[in-house]
């Protein structure tokens, strides 16, 4: 199952004690969508590189992704951009478990498998654009009627935070062959797609 934008939303929503009122539901949303166009849309947002073993030839890898939630990512990215409210911690906690339980439970990425054609593979993020993620969330800020002199600067510490979160995440998954190949062999899997 791919990521969908209203799980995102949910699941930072049923992270956190905070009730479901006029300001937090379209927050959550605004977030959701942000996360959701970051990663689907540009494969240079979020980058996953992996290693496969297997038959010599090429292939096509599709993995399952989990990402460990971290708070302190999220939090510290909050304070660096001086948002240290009494509600930060509690907000930068729910966006950080709400956002690493979607990952963990419909992220999947795919891409090619150069020199494996059938194997398993095992993969690790290893790049995560945070100001792009913050000028996604800032739109959809917008989009949602949150247009507050903060919000940029609230965008901004969300999308780093997410980001820095999002580094934590590795994969595991199968080259299946497309075209197979007679000897073994080994390669690696730039997987820069995630669903």
């Amino acid at each position: 199952m791919p990521l969908v934008p209203s799980q995102i939303a949910l699941n930072i929503r049923s992270s956190s004690a905070i009730p479901p009122t006029i300001g937090w539901v379209p927050l959550t949303e605004a977030i959701g969508l942000g996360v959701f166009s970051w990663c689907t849309a540009n494969p240079v947002n979020l980058l996953i590189l992996g290693a496969a073993a297997g038959t010599l030839g090429a292939g096509i890898v599709n993995g399952k992704l989990v990402v460990p939630p971290a708070p302190p990512l999220v939090i510290g990215s909050f304070a660096a951009a001086g948002i240290i409210g009494v509600k930060a911690a509690e907000v930068a906690t729910a966006i950080a478990v709400g956002v690493s339980m979607t990952f963990t439970q419909s992220g999947l990425y795919m891409g090619p498998a150069a020199g494996v054609s059938l194997g398993p593979d095992v993969a690790k993020i290893v790049s995560a654009n945070g100001p792009a993620l913050g000028g996604q969330i800032h739109g959809y800020f917008a989009a949602m009627g949150i247009t507050g002199i903060y919000s940029g600067q609230l965008a901004q510490a969300i999308g780093n935070g997410i980001a820095l979160n999002t580094m934590l995440g590795f994969g595991t998954g199968v080259v299946a062959p497309a075209g197979a190949g007679p000897a073994p062999g080994v390669g690696t899997t730039p997987s820069s797609m995630v669903v």
